[in-house]
């Protein structure tokens, strides 16, 4: 069995000849405006004012912007100018703050550590485990790989220190 699909779906029905509801109101209300502005002016402030009211109300009746109506737009623009989306992280940024600075001095600051030493097997074993997932260990080919005659070499575990400051 075959379902009827609805197309235009996002179009507005045209319920008062070629105009939707939306619109017919939208025109309604700009001829009342114009109306009372005709009323309570003369003729010539009513041409200075009906020509912005007219233009006004036809782009709130027809205009639409990449498929959007014009009130939509409007709406989603000045939402947009009081709350941006856009977040911009600026480094040099700093916070003004009441509170008195004072200088930390140098023999104030803890010392460092020495960088921790892990010996080439350890590294290796390491290696195993993540390239393998952790599916195999050392361990389980302890028996199976000759035994090293030399020691093995120390390799620094912090990045950044060249071997020649270790000795």
């Amino acid at each position: 069995m075959q379902f009827i699909v609805p197309q235009f779906i996002d179009m507005e029905p045209k319920i008062i000849g070629p105009l939707s509801l939306r619109q017919f109101f939208t025109l309604v209300i700009g001829g009342m405006v114009v109306a009372v502005e005709r009323r309570y002016s003369d003729l010539a402030m009513f041409i200075v004012l009906v020509i912005p009211t007219a233009a006004i109300f036809v782009t709130f009746t027809f205009a639409n912007i990449n498929g959007v109506p014009f009130h939509y737009f409007l709406l989603n623009f000045i939402g947009a100018l009081s709350r941006p989306f856009l977040r911009i992280w600026s480094k040099n940024y700093k916070i003004k703050s009441r509170v008195a600075k004072t200088e930390i001095k140098t023999e104030d600051k803890l010392p460092q550590s020495p960088p921790k030493m892990i010996s080439h097997q350890k590294l290796s074993e390491l290696a195993l485990i993540v390239d393998t997932g952790g599916a195999f260990h050392q361990e389980d080919f302890a028996e199976k790989l000759p035994a090293e005659t030399a020691p093995a070499p120390v390799i620094p575990a912090q990045a950044g220190i060249s071997s020649t400051s270790i000795a």
